[in-house]
């Protein structure tokens, strides 16, 4: 799918995989991406004259790499973000699929939902994160493995369903983290590292 030239803002929402367009290609107008929009694209073709994003891989970043607006990734692999990236935007990871994921230490924000619905097994969350907002690992139900550092001080309380709806997800924390004591207020098993 084209996205004509001229168009600034992508609102659109496919609402199935089977109607969604494999490739969409970014015109040199497009300025926004909501982070609402349901996208199943396996690529992104971002025009050279764009001014606001741009294509590494299996990743639509800004144009100056520091935040992850959208991952196309799908495979039984590992998945590496840019050391540029600063921030995993909402619904970066909607709808993707993979083994496990190294997040770089230059993360310090990941958005609410960041890993809405992904296929995910691994996640571990680098120290440079403080805070996981909102719904950041809903409908992960392919998850074996949570990290969370002690450098996480902040811990939306929604988080706990999501947390909760992981029979079988073995989650690591450090002793005395804030992370422990949310597990233990919230009565979720956890496993000290």
């Amino acid at each position: 799918m084209t996205i004509p030239n001229g168009i600034t803002h992508f609102l659109c929402d496919f609402g199935d995989f089977e109607q969604s367009p494999s490739i969409i290609k970014i015109p040199d107008s497009l300025e926004y991406i909501s982070p609402n929009a349901t996208i199943f694209a396996t690529s992104f073709y971002v025009s050279v004259g764009n001014k606001n994003f741009v294509t590494d891989e299996d990743f639509l970043l800004s144009k100056d790499r520091t935040k992850l607006i959208r991952s196309t990734v799908r495979g039984d692999y590992s998945v590496t973000i840019p050391d540029t990236v600063s921030e995993i935007c909402t619904n970066a990871f909607r709808y993707t699929m993979f083994n496990n994921i190294i997040i770089p230490n230059s993360v310090t924000t990941i958005d609410e939902g960041a890993f809405y619905d992904a296929e995910v097994v691994k996640i571990d969350i680098p120290d440079s994160v403080t805070k996981l907002n909102k719904n950041t690992f809903y409908g992960c139900y392919m998850l074996e493995e949570l990290y969370i550092p002690n450098s996480v001080k902040n811990i939306h309380p929604l988080i706990k369903d999501d947390m909760i709806m992981f029979d079988d997800v073995d989650i690591k924390v450090e002793k005395g983290s804030f992370a422990q004591k949310y597990c233990e207020l919230f009565d979720i098993e956890y496993d000290l590292v």
